[in-house]
């Protein structure tokens, strides 16, 4: 396992650089070794393909649950990871075992020393899911669509979750030009694509393409809707001749839209793919396609509400918080979600960031919130500076002395547990850096984190 995760992280890894230009990246490389492997085979399962800028991974996690629940067998690969790089390969809504990730990355990194770190987890994924005949397959884009390893998939379903500005630089430098890299995901395979609402100037690109490549488009707040009332969420259209009720992942305030896109992706699916000749029903025309609703029969839902997530809204113990919010739309969502939890509690933070993030309009909407925090660097190559971070703080009072997320929870424990939480956030790195402290602690039976039962 070791040398075999040696050679992996010897790759080039644009996860751990700053990427200029996405858009003169090629995928040829992978292209020919998946010829090369024969997996084609893969571009005869139905597959879904997400992308966009929040909460993609946690539809597909979600979306995962919803066919492993009605008795799919699927694959799913999504990134990036928080502690282990086999997290990004699943299967059966599992991440494989150390033992199964050694063995099938023994066998292709023979034939991948070409390929970087991120073709060659995608094309293990490939891998696994062909060797393991899964009969659905799920995909998260890594960065953008149009030229990212995982766009060699058929892309059958393509599902839209909000796309900002982030990566403004590497992909192309405007909305419109991310939202048409995006874009690059629909394809002549693809039957069908789903929009949660979008800024107007990135709909009208998701519209344009879809019309362009005569692919249905089915939109949030037109074609479906979803709503949150009480403890439940709601849903409505597609041709159901009344609005359902069902539970909503932890927490709910951030992850309803997550929850209502993998609803009504499932449901297309459900209606498109027929099982048993396991080939696709016709989509063009589209019209009325879903008035028959004999299709959507649900098995019991419930086990939505105890599904998990790592890394949001993530809790160890009774006063720490692990979230990878990274971008302001996500800590807004994140704080909403906090204050309706853990109302009138005080809170400090550890905050390390990507220097490509908007890290001024993020601290503008953290500092009030903080009573006491502090910034850490060195997660990663792209993590921002200590200096510059420092330099954007109004209120340097708050700011404490912290070197390192040792140092962190040794002062939350002897300072400030119990009157208030903790939350560290601000990047995947840190979360998952927190992730492996604390259980190297736990194991070293060394964790002074006040522990709930869920955590022992």
């Amino acid at each position: 396992m070791k040398q075999e995760l040696k050679e992996l992280e010897d790759k080039i890894n644009w996860e751990r650089r700053e990427i200029e230009d996405l858009l003169s990246f090629s995928i040829l490389e992978l292209e020919k070794w998946w010829q090369k492997k024969e997996v084609s085979s893969l571009k005869r399962i139905p597959s879904f393909h997400i992308t966009g800028s929040i909460g993609k991974g946690s539809t597909l996690l979600i979306l995962e649950g919803l066919l492993k629940r009605h008795g799919w067998r699927t694959g799913s690969f999504l990134s990036p990871h928080l502690v282990h790089p086999r997290e990004r390969i699943r299967r059966d809504g599992k991440t494989i075992s150390e033992a199964e990730f050694a063995s099938l990355l023994q066998e292709i990194l023979p034939e991948t020393q070409n390929l970087t770190y991120f073709e060659t987890l995608t094309a293990l994924a490939f891998w696994t899911f062909f060797k393991n005949q899964v009969e659905v397959c799920l995909y998260e884009v890594g960065m953008g669509g149009k030229h990212d390893s995982t766009n060699l998939n058929p892309s059958h379903i393509c599902l839209f979750t909000p796309i900002t500005d982030e990566h403004l630089k590497a992909l192309g430098g405007n909305l419109e030009a991310i939202a048409l890299e995006k874009c690059g995901i629909l394809k002549e395979s693809t039957r069908i694509a789903l929009s949660l609402q979008q800024n107007p100037a990135v709909l009208s690109v998701i519209e344009s393409e879809c019309q362009r490549k005569a692919i249905p488009l089915l939109l949030e707040g037109r074609d479906f809707s979803f709503w949150k009332q009480g403890s439940l969420g709601f849903f409505q259209g597609l041709g159901l001749p009344k609005p359902f009720s069902f539970p909503i992942p932890f927490p709910p305030e951030i992850h309803l839209a997550n929850t209502g896109l993998a609803l009504a992706s499932f449901l297309v699916f459900q209606n498109l793919w027929q099982k048993e000749k396991k080939t696709w029903k016709e989509t063009r025309p589209f019209s009325s396609f879903f008035s028959d609703s004999s299709c959507m029969a649900w098995e019991d839902l419930s086990f939505l509400s105890s599904l998990s997530l790592p890394g949001r809204m993530e809790r160890i113990g009774e006063f720490l918080i692990l979230d990878t919010a990274h971008h302001p739309d996500s800590f807004q969502a994140l704080f909403q979600a906090l204050e309706v939890h853990y109302p009138g509690r005080k809170w400090a933070g550890i905050f390390s960031f990507y220097k490509d993030k908007k890290i001024p309009q993020i601290l503008a909407f953290l500092m009030p919130r903080m009573e006491k925090f502090a910034f850490l660097d060195g997660f990663s190559p792209r993590s921002a500076s200590l200096d510059f971070m420092a330099s954007l703080v109004s209120c340097p009072k708050k700011l404490l002395n912290i070197a390192t997320l040792q140092e962190g929870l040794e002062w939350a424990q002897k300072e400030w547990f119990p009157k208030g939480m903790l939350l560290i956030a601000g990047s995947h790195s840190i979360v998952g850096a927190a992730k492996s402290l604390l259980e190297l602690k736990k194991r070293n039976k060394d964790l002074h984190v006040p522990l709930n039962k869920d955590n022992q």
